[in-house]
């Protein structure tokens, strides 16, 4: 079951959304150290969600 589009991996390199991500004005700096990442693995938001059920510092 694939949940995300093969074509979303081809354009990403290709688009302005790291440009956009890193030219933040006085964050850009920050940003500029921050990789963006495509998540492919299937249902990782459940995962987190129920990992976060079983940590105490989340509640």
């Amino acid at each position: 079951m694939r949940r995300y589009s093969p074509r979303l991996l081809e354009w990403l390199p290709k688009s302005e959304l790291r440009s956009a991500f890193v030219n933040k004005g006085r964050m850009g700096a920050y940003n500029a150290d921050i990789p963006i990442w495509v998540v492919t693995a299937p249902w990782t938001g459940l995962l987190g969600a129920a990992e976060a059920l079983h940590n105490e510092e989340v509640f």
